[in-house]
């Protein structure tokens, strides 16, 4: 189940990246926002792509954060990487959910260490879905700015799509 929330949020990512074009996707809607879609998405397949590469050398470093430009301010690199994370994600990634990694993070503004911290590739990989949906609901408002429409679950927690189902 862990695994398939990886899956869903980066093909939910490739439907986007389907509806706009490059305008949009490096648009920055001042005065509301001070970054644009392609910036928020770059973030989130930053995220994912240090999940896979911790899942691989047993060390989820988020400092470590490859922050392409290309993937930023290109649509279409973008969309190859998002596929690439793909292909990735479910080659690697199933079955290691209860494999043990150790994750690091700057956690304070007054501190120059980050911490070291025990996890699982499960925990992670909830983490880099959920964070991922959080930045979908920012991407879903400047694209309502930009008055493109997106479907209505696209960056709402699925937590919160079950809870109004009921």
């Amino acid at each position: 189940m862990v695994e398939r929330s990886v899956n869903q949020m980066l093909e939910q990512g490739l439907l986007l990246l389907g509806e706009l074009d490059q305008g949009d996707y490096v648009h920055v809607n001042v005065p509301h926002f001070s970054s644009s879609i392609g910036a928020h998405y770059r973030h989130i397949l930053d995220h994912v792509e240090v999940l896979i590469r911790g899942m691989q050398d047993g060390c989820v470093d988020y400092d470590a954060r490859s922050r392409d430009v290309d993937v930023e301010t290109c649509l279409q690199s973008a969309k190859e990487k998002t596929s690439s994370l793909l292909l990735e994600w479910q080659a690697f990634g199933h079955g290691k959910m209860t494999e043990s990694v150790d994750v690091v993070c700057k956690v304070c503004y007054d501190d120059e260490d980050s911490p070291r911290v025990a996890s699982s590739v499960g925990r992670e990989a909830m983490f880099a879905s959920i964070h991922g949906v959080h930045h979908f609901a920012l991407i879903k408002v400047m694209c309502q700015l930009r008055g493109l429409q997106m479907e209505n679950v696209f960056g709402v927690a699925p937590a919160t799509v079950a809870f109004q189902q009921k």
